[in-house]
């Protein structure tokens, strides 16, 4: 993919599979897509390993999908700026990290995340006042992640959330084992959907 700063660039949905930013070219296009003011969505597959600071990318992305971008260092700080993103998508590596933290305020017209297959995530910290307006939330095969941020009950707009491949002591944490309600349930009592699976 090549990119010319001559040349005016009109997709507002774009998918890239296997593009990997080894290099200072790849990049340098990456930090270009990102900057693209007239993208709405955008799903990278590939390793990226750093995000850009908030301010280099569109204000106008809406959703955003990472794929195997074995990303180091927390991408929410960053990623909860975007003033207009409702749908998150974390899949395959993307972050490998083992903390990752919400801010206060932040995310705020995030509507859908989803976490998936997080290998190395084992804590996950929602600061009071993050995500608001989140609806849906998804998490899949996150193994290291045990239970879920307390922080969940004031997510008063959560309306659905799926927990899939996830460890015993996890959803023991969500308080709901084949209807039975056990520790932890205040923190998702409020979600009228609930779906567990193995």
């Amino acid at each position: 993919m090549n990119m010319n700063s001559d040349v005016h660039f009109l997709r507002t949905s774009l998918e890239v599979r296997e593009f990997d930013c080894y290099t200072e070219e790849r990049i340098s296009v990456f930090r270009q897509l990102l900057g693209c003011q007239s993208l709405i969505v955008l799903c990278l597959g590939g390793h990226i390993g750093r995000l850009p600071l908030h301010d280099e990318i569109s204000s106008n992305l809406a959703k955003i999908v990472l794929i195997r971008s074995e990303l180091m260092e927390d991408p929410m700080p960053t990623l909860e700026k975007l003033p207009n993103l409702r749908v998150l998508e974390l899949d395959v590596d993307a972050f490998k990290g083992k903390e990752m933290t919400c801010s206060e305020s932040g995310f705020t017209e995030l509507r859908r995340l989803k976490l998936s297959n997080l290998r190395y995530l084992e804590k996950w910290i929602v600061k009071d006042g993050a995500m608001l307006r989140l609806s849906t939330l998804t998490i899949v095969n996150c193994e290291e992640l045990i239970m879920l941020p307390e922080e969940l009950q004031f997510v008063h707009h959560l309306q659905q959330m799926t927990v899939s491949g996830m460890h015993k002591k996890f959803k023991d944490s969500i308080g709901m084992v084949k209807g039975m309600v056990e520790k932890g349930m205040y923190q998702v009592q409020h979600v009228p959907s609930i779906t567990i699976e193995d």
